[in-house]
């Protein structure tokens, strides 16, 4: 495209830089290639960091540079009581129940939650709960 071109537009520009390995370097590589007003978008949870470890330093020049943050669903998850199984059925609806009485869906669950799944072969997987029964 060149940069040059875009340094020309005055209409507002949104770039999408994720996900990627190199977030230390392309924020930098994108404030020396354009002259125009720059902003950033963080996960909010980065953001929080405040001390020396690396990650730190990544929160410190996120607020120097005004970055926006972004809460992410997985960075709000919570791990739930008990052990559950996933039953799919054929017309692709799944059902996540409760293997034991530890399981406590109704008190740390609601509707139009999410569940992620942190283990097992759909490791990742994310679904919207329609309904808790029990």
């Amino acid at each position: 495209v060149g940069a040059h071109k875009l340094n020309q537009s005055k209409d507002p520009l949104l770039f999408a830089i994720a996900p990627h390995s190199n977030q230390f370097i392309d924020p930098m590589l994108i404030i020396k290639t354009f002259e125009r007003p720059i902003g950033f978008l963080c996960a909010a949870k980065s953001m929080r960091y405040k001390g020396w470890s690396l990650a730190d330093i990544v929160a410190y020049f996120a607020r120097v540079l005004e970055a926006v943050p972004v809460e992410r669903p997985q960075d709000l998850a919570k791990e739930g009581s008990g052990r559950i199984r996933i039953i799919q059925t054929a017309s692709n609806i799944i059902t996540v129940q409760g293997v034991d009485n530890t399981t406590n869906f109704s008190q740390e669950a609601k509707v139009g939650g999410q569940v992620l799944l942190a283990s097992g072969p759909n490791k990742g997987a994310v679904a919207r709960i329609k309904t808790i029964v029990g």
